[in-house]
């Protein structure tokens, strides 16, 4: 939902410099609806439209509850404590320091390295916008990039968990102060050969940074393309009972059990590791809700997610077997298929965190 939500976010953003309130705390509301790290944004905004008057204010929160409030209230009476449980409690109960994720200094260095370029250029645009002695188009749109851009690595840096994804929230806001910055030579520089040569750097270092990135995105592109998707469907299909369900790591087994019209047991999609880290959920309990509902197959990634966790890995090893492999020839990761060993019943282990 990153993508969808940041679309929402600039949505709100571009609405509010046009003066639009109501309709930016809406675009507000769908975003925060779609993902809650929107909130960030929307509380700077607030601040702002209060500072400026407190009609600003209601309209933009009254553009913002008219959409959040619906939301809730129809979540709560479909899922009830449920609804608050996996939306907020969950991202509560994350824990820091885990050795199954990068740190979130890890990540930010990860950022800053991938996106060096940009940052030099938002830093020049700060610089500019500080030597600037005429206002100019822009300008407030710069002012409130600047003040969202901070706003949001604040928030990445105080979380206890992050992920690169996070890191598109920032990343726009980096994107319009370094454009703004790009186009102020005219104004801090005075002579003529200044501008052709700060002109011909930036001609220089955007090029750099076109191919750097191409360069990063393509090695990363094979890991969110599932080739082999279609194949290892038709294989369960043709393998497990009608009535038998599937299980397995939340980027893979919800995509096959789509294709192959199997069904994921117990309805356990979300099974990343942070729900048994922050003692959120039990696995024992996920596990005794699979064994209860006819699992007959397991796909995991290997040394990744699942497979990599020891407890869990200790029941696999138990009570699967690992029937075949499916291998990646257009990426680093292959997935295994772990069939359910038919002469071993499964005993309840309640010491499992």
């Amino acid at each position: 939902g990153s993508p969808l939500a940041l679309l929402l976010l600039l949505s709100g953003v571009y609405l509010f410099l046009r003066g639009n309130i109501l309709l930016a705390g809406v675009a507000l509301g769908f975003g925060t609806g779609t993902a809650i790290y929107i909130l960030p944004a929307f509380l700077v905004l607030l601040l702002l439209s209060l500072t400026k008057s407190w009609r600003n204010g209601f309209l933009l929160a009254k553009g913002y509850a008219m959409i959040l409030v619906p939301l809730h209230l129809l979540f709560l009476g479909i899922a009830g404590r449920s609804f608050l449980e996996q939306v907020y409690l969950y991202h509560l109960a994350k824990v820091a320091g885990s050795p199954y994720f990068m740190s979130v200094s890890a990540v930010f260095g990860t950022f800053t390295h991938m996106e060096r370029f940009l940052i030099l250029f938002a830093l020049f645009a700060v610089h500019a916008f500080l030597l600037s002695r005429k206002p100019r188009n822009g300008d407030r749109a710069f002012v409130l990039s600047l003040l969202l851009g901070i706003d949001y690595l604040l928030f990445l840096a105080f979380l206890q968990r992050s992920f690169m994804h996070y890191f598109l929230l920032p990343t726009p806001f980096l994107a319009l102060m370094a454009g703004w910055g790009m186009g102020s030579f005219p104004y801090v520089l005075s002579k003529t050969w200044q501008r052709s040569a700060c002109a011909a750097c930036t001609v220089l270092l955007m090029s750099w940074y076109v191919l750097s990135s191409v360069a990063v995105y393509s090695r990363f592109a094979p890991v969110f393309v599932f080739r082999r998707a279609e194949e290892i469907a038709a294989y369960l299909k043709e393998n497990l009972k009608e009535e038998e369900t599937i299980f397995g790591d939340f980027g893979d087994a919800p995509i096959i059990a789509l294709l192959s019209d199997l069904r994921i047991a117990a309805n356990e999609a979300e099974n990343s590791l942070m729900r048994f880290e922050g003692s959120f959920s039990a696995l024992s309990d996920v596990i005794a809700n699979i064994e209860n509902d006819r699992i007959g197959a397991i796909l995991l990634r290997p040394g990744r997610d699942l497979e990599g966790f020891p407890p869990f890995r200790a029941y696999m090893e138990k009570y699967y077997t690992l029937e075949t492999v499916f291998k990646r020839a257009d990426g680093p990761e292959d997935v295994q298929v772990w069939r359910r060993k038919r002469d071993v019943s499964y005993t309840p282990q309640v010491s499992i965190p």
